[in-house]
C-alpha cells in the first residue's frame, strides 16, 4: 500500500501545477483586476480569502522543508 504522505504529495504537485496554469490563463485573459471590477464586494472578499488561504497553505508546506527531517 502506498504511503499516504507520498500520495498526498503527488496530488499536491498535480494541483499546484493546475493552479499555476489557471493563474497564467487568468493573466492572459486580462487578469483578476479586470474580472473583479464587475464583482459584488462579497465575491471580491471571498476571492481574497481563498487566495490568502492558498498562500498560507503553501507557506506552511515551505516552512516544513526548512525544518530538519525527522528520522
Amino acid at each position: 500500500m502506498p504511503d499516504p504522505a507520498e500520495v498526498a504529495w503527488q496530488r499536491m504537485q498535480t494541483m499546484s501545477t493546475k493552479l499555476v496554469e489557471a493563474l497564467d490563463a487568468l493573466d492572459d485573459a486580462g487578469g483578476l483586476r479586470r474580472l473583479a471590477a464587475t464583482w459584488r464586494p462579497a465575491i471580491r472578499e471571498k476571492a481574497k480569502v481563498t487566495l490568502s488561504e492558498a498562500r498560507r497553505a503553501i507557506e506552511g508546506a515551505q516552512a516544513q522543508l526548512k525544518d530538519k527531517p525527522r528520522k
